[in-house]
């Protein structure tokens, strides 16, 4: 949307573009606002100050850190810079985006204090799913894929930890359903 803008430097591209219309809406550009700024478009900063951290762990651990690694991680946020990559590297980070978001739409404490969201529901996370293989960040395999997956259960338990509750008889209901449409496609 802003070719201009540096990867790395949205946060401060934001507040330079929106600065002045937030303070005159009486939002306070203090160090928690720019903070919160910072945690929804500061992706790939905040990722390189994890990483400085936590290499040297990888490499004791003999993980070799690859270049394509931390672009599956930013995939969501820039999936342009996926562009001319292999597929498998593309299709990594497509099952990461789709199980992240269905997590998110999932998990009962994250909807709450991230989504202001009062109640999860499966059927809302496939909706979630399929905007965003409409939007050509998923692709229709890694979106059937975890509908399928779902639909045989191999969720359930995680779903039931993320919530604190299992699903619910609608909810099961709908992945019957959706089961029934995965086998005839």
């Amino acid at each position: 949307m802003h070719p201009k803008t540096r990867y790395g430097r949205e946060p401060e591209a934001f507040v330079t573009r929106y600065g002045i219309e937030l303070e005159r809406a009486g939002i306070q550009l203090d160090a928690w606002a720019r903070e919160q700024i910072e945690m929804r478009l500061g992706y790939a900063r905040r990722l390189d100050r994890q990483l400085r951290r936590v290499k040297p762990a990888l490499a004791a651990l003999g993980v070799q850190w690859r270049s394509w690694m931390k672009l599956v991680m930013l995939y969501y946020y820039y999936p342009e810079k996926l562009k001319g990559r292999a597929r498998w590297v593309r299709q990594l980070s497509q099952v990461l985006v789709a199980c992240e978001q269905f997590e998110a739409y999932s998990n009962r404490r994250r909807g709450r204090d991230y989504y202001t969201r009062t109640k999860e529901d499966v059927r809302d996370a496939f909706a979630y799913l399929e905007k965003l293989q409409a939007g050509r960040i998923l692709g229709v395999d890694v979106v059937t894929t975890i509908k399928r997956l779902a639909a045989e259960g191999a969720f359930d338990w995680l779903l039931a930890q993320s919530r604190g509750i299992g699903l619910s008889k609608r909810e099961r209901a709908y992945l019957r359903t959706l089961k029934k449409e995965l086998v005839c496609r």
